[in-house]
């Protein structure tokens, strides 16, 4: 006799998928949740929060099947757990590689700043985005600078840039403007720019510090 596949979607798999499911359209947007911008926030720490979370995820997802394994002695994942266990493993696999790309970079440059743009995000309209077109005239500041996201990483010291100002809209970016800055950049420091849209000119609005930045510590 054979045994059909249960097609029972239990309370387990619904309640992960509507817990994974903001951060998997967060990812595909390329929108990450807004960190506070009044005070500074360690990248490293909130890459390596999101990893841990999305580990013990998986790890959890695949701890339930083995169980049910153990109890009928029969594999079966349907379409749904197939789907929601695929998705976990996504924005697990996301994370690993941003954590490490960006604990690489800072272990080479632990005395790092880094740049934000405090600019309305949605979904629907999109987003500004800020990108170094030139960083002491060397292209996208190679060597100097790694990009995350909405947030750009650079090396301290005085340096002259040429911003980009990108219209963001999920994956798709449109140029809007250029606008050159010279700025001496401490360590530690999160520097949060705004727009003068009008004039179509970046301005900075404040500055936080830590005190410390390397990811050692």
């Amino acid at each position: 006799k054979k045994i059909k596949p249960s097609m029972n979607i239990d309370s387990f798999w619904i309640l992960t998928a509507l817990w994974i499911l903001p951060f998997v359209v967060n990812n595909m947007l390329r929108s990450r949740k807004r960190l506070p911008l009044d005070r500074w926030h360690n990248p490293l720490k909130v890459a390596k929060t999101e990893l841990l979370v999305f580990t013990g995820a998986a790890l959890i997802s695949i701890a339930y099947i083995f169980c049910q394994y153990l109890q009928s002695k029969i594999f079966i994942v349907n379409s749904y757990q197939g789907l929601v266990l695929l998705l976990i493993m996504y924005i697990y696999t996301t994370s690993l590689v941003t954590y490490l790309r960006l604990r690489l970079w800072i272990n080479q440059h632990p005395d790092y700043a880094f740049f934000v743009l405090d600019s309305p995000h949605s979904w629907i309209k999109g987003h500004h985005k800020l990108h170094i077109g030139k960083m002491n005239g060397v292209k996208e500041g190679r060597g100097m600078s790694f990009s995350l996201d909405d947030e750009i990483f650079v090396v301290s010291g005085k340096h002259n840039f040429s911003f980009d100002i990108l219209s963001r809209h999920g994956k798709s970016s449109s140029y809007l403007y250029t606008d050159y800055i010279d700025l001496d950049t401490a360590a530690g420091t999160m520097y949060v720019f705004k727009e003068k849209q009008n004039e179509k000119k970046l301005y900075l609005s404040h500055a936080n510090s830590a005190q410390e930045t390397n990811s050692k510590k």
